[in-house]
């Protein structure tokens, strides 16, 4: 995750020997979602980047980050940061 002006970028790898499964990440900031965007497939080892928007994301040099994956509406992954 790297925050600067433009709001949040995260940084999202697949690992993994096969192709990822359709993937929905959400950014959570401060206990408030910052909005939830959709995941392309993803190949072994490729990298996609995605970009959230928001003012809250930039106020707060303390603020507690989560990033969540969704599969088919199902939480499947939680990050802290």
């Amino acid at each position: 995750m790297i925050k600067n002006k433009g709001g949040l970028k995260v940084e999202i790898q697949n690992f993994g020997l096969s192709a990822s499964e359709p993937t929905e990440v959400e950014v959570i900031c401060n206990g408030s979602s910052q909005g939830r965007i959709a995941l392309k497939t993803l190949q072994p080892y490729e990298i996609e980047c995605l970009m959230f928007d928001s003012d809250m994301l930039l106020s707060d040099d303390n603020a507690s980050y989560e990033v969540v994956f969704f599969q088919e509406g199902k939480e499947v992954e939680r990050n802290k940061f």
